[in-house]
């Protein structure tokens, strides 16, 4: 039970001068000051005004579950002000519980403010607030910018064909239905948007990177170099992101035009005005290790689970998701902090203040990334953890990540390599059962005899290139007993499928080709991944997702190892299992190895049973190994750094 203090009338001003102190140096990122001055207020008088400024504190931290409280509280003793419930309707609205927020803010909306309050904290939660506002009000063109903002862009697209349908549409609302569309891999209705763009102004600044990506994803090689010549130079961080995620995407772009594109990216990085250098503390019986994430994958999860025995953990999340492994890890480590709302001066203090020795950052080149905290130094040590594409930034980083797995070649002074994987083929804890059932059904499915050899290219158009396809066709033409099936619209009249008819045609193979649709494949891809006898991964840029979901259930892959990690990817993971044998080192090993695989059904039988194998010895103490290499690397670079600055 809080009891309230009567306070004179001299006190009531002091208090109110605290609070209205604490509140500016909060908007300015100095956290401590806020508390203090905060403190100050309440040794002159508990009152409800002074948890809601320690609400805001604990808000601007990541402890939202503790300044939901203190509003709560605060509501308690002050039922009539609506400052409360405007505040608890906006931090629910960050959490994603949105029938609290409308709650909350319904009831804002009957009770009178604090004329004081409004004051000291003016629009201190009015961002927040003004996002509920448009939901409530609906105004879905509004409201789908800050859907594709947090990454929600099947959300945003309904959105934005409710805003088309009752309003016609405009440029904005075109724009956003193709970016949204060309993030969800929707050619047909980012085609459509852009047609409407288009017409209503050819000239707009966006069309060109919109019709780029596009030309990406549809993966006609001359529409992409025709359109990648018409860029202009990149203006901004995001802009230059996104193109040098389609280049990365697409099989035609040399190595040399990729790391140009992450030049040009790191020159983008915005700065943070009117910070103070960074105090760092360089005692070094004190390590932590902070991660910056913008969500946790089953691989992130098993490993920082085993680094928590080793040091103390600090994770600042960057995202808003919610999956399981994030679920798992929030619950099981102690320094979590949800850190989404907050701004980049603020975060960048309160990284600083929590003492952080080594920095990873997990979020590089993402839509929660925060390239201008990394820039402004944040942690003595900070390392870019180990990427696909290979982005660095030495002005951000002082090292990166990665293993003898994925790019066993990689050295130099600023390269943190280590013999053991980062990332095994285990499939996460939630999926386990479903893992089970699917391996005793490809078991079953090895009892019931022979047939036609079936071999599967589960992958996007983007991915496959003339010469790509090419080879797989070739494979087909030497094993006359093979079918060969594609990811691809039904529609005959689809430019893909087209690609993959015409050229079938050509080498008369075409009745041996068959295409299951996107949305099928995705409704029941373990079942079409089961089905398939041998799982032909794409190169140069290879389909991660689908090889790792193949080796959970046991079907045999062949991959590629390239000269680049995001030539690598599926090498690196099937290597870390020890499968050597679904590893081809060229194109001509790789044609070798599935025409081998293909006509050879004890081999086939062979790599099953080793698969078997793997799941049986496979376990998660696997990084255990992992952790404790890495742990070890890092408590050396902190006591060469502690050595260093004292």
């Amino acid at each position: 039970m809080t009891v309230i203090e009567t306070v004179s009338t001299d006190q009531e001003a002091a208090l109110l001068q605290h609070l209205r102190t604490a509140m500016d140096a909060l908007r300015a990122g100095d956290i401590v000051l806020a508390a203090n001055e905060a403190d100050s207020a309440r040794v002159l008088g508990q009152s409800a005004r002074v948890l809601m400024v320690f609400a805001a504190i604990s808000h601007a931290v990541g402890r939202d579950a503790d300044a939901l409280a203190m509003l709560d509280q605060a509501m308690t003793l002050e039922p009539s002000v609506g400052n409360y419930p405007d505040a608890m309707a906006a931090i629910y609205l960050k959490l994603g519980r949105k029938a609290d927020g409308l709650f909350n803010l319904k009831l804002g909306t009957h009770l009178s403010p604090d004329p004081i309050l409004s004051e000291i904290f003016g629009d201190y939660f009015g961002s927040i607030k003004s996002i509920f506002d448009s939901f409530i009000e609906n105004r879905p063109l509004k409201t789908a910018k800050l859907l594709i903002d947090q990454g929600m862009y099947s959300a945003a697209l309904r959105q934005l064909e409710t805003f088309i349908a009752v309003s016609g549409g405009d440029i904005d609302s075109f724009a956003l239905t193709a970016e949204s569309a060309l993030r969800l891999g929707n050619t047909r209705d980012a085609e459509v948007a852009l047609e409407a763009l288009r017409a209503l102004n050819e000239e707009d600044e966006r069309l060109l990177d919109l019709e780029f990506r596009l030309s990406v994803l549809k993966g006609d090689e001359v529409d992409i170099r025709q359109s990648f010549s018409k860029l202009p130079a990149g203006v901004n961080f995001q802009q230059s992101y996104l193109r040098s995620r389609a280049m990365v995407a697409s099989p035609y772009f040399e190595v040399a035009d990729i790391k140009n594109m992450h030049q040009t990216i790191s020159k983008l990085v915005p700065s943070i005005s009117d910070l103070d250098p960074p105090n760092f503390n360089s005692s070094a019986d004190l390590m932590s290790i902070g991660f910056f994430v913008s969500g946790i994958d089953p691989t992130l999860e098993s490993l920082i689970l085993a680094l928590k025995d080793r040091a103390k953990i600090k994770i600042y999340c960057l995202g808003t998701g919610h999956s399981p492994s994030q679920q798992r890890l929030k619950n099981a480590i102690d320094d979590w902090r949800d850190v989404a709302s907050i701004d980049d001066a603020t975060l960048t203090e309160m990284v600083r203040y929590d003492d952080v020795s080594i920095l990873f950052d997990c979020a590089i080149l993402g839509p929660f990334s925060r390239p201008a905290v990394v820039r402004a130094r944040v942690a003595p040590v900070q390392i870019v953890w180990q990427t696909d594409d290979g982005y660095d930034d030495p002005a951000s980083y002082d090292y990166r990540l990665t293993d003898k797995a994925l790019e066993p070649k990689a050295d130099g002074a600023r390269v943190l390599h280590l013999d053991a994987s980062l990332r095994y083929p285990l499939p996460p804890a939630e999926l386990m059962g479903r893992v089970t059932e699917l391996r005793l059904q490809n078991t079953k499915r090895e009892e019931g005899g022979a047939g036609q050899v079936r071999l599967l290219a589960p992958h996007a158009p983007t991915a496959i290139s003339p010469a790509l396809l090419a080879i797989w066709l070739d494979i087909l033409v030497s094993v006359p007993e093979a079918t060969l099936t594609f990811i691809a619209p039904t529609d005959l009249n689809d430019a893909f499928v087209q690609r993959i008819l015409m050229a079938a045609e050509e080498k008369s193979v075409a009745d041996r080709v068959d295409l299951i649709d996107p949305s099928v494949f995705m409704a029941s891809r373990h079942d079409v991944l089961l089905d398939a006898d041998l799982i032909l991964d794409s190169f140069p840029r290879n389909n991660f997702d689908a090889m790792t979901e193949a080796l959970w259930i046991g079907c045999p892959i062949l991959t590629i190892a390239g000269d680049q990690p995001y030539k690598s990817l599926s090498a690196s993971l099937a290597q870390s299992a020890g499968l050597l044998e679904l590893i081809a080192q060229d194109e001509a090993d790789y044609r070798a190895r599935a025409i081998r695989l293909a006509t050879q059904s004890k081999e086939r039988k062979a790599l099953k049973t080793k698969l078997k194998q793997m799941h049986q010895t496979l376990t998660l103490s696997a990084y255990e190994k992992t952790a404790e290499e890495l742990f070890q690397k890092l408590d050396a670079l902190w006591r060469e750094w502690c050595k260093l600055t004292s």
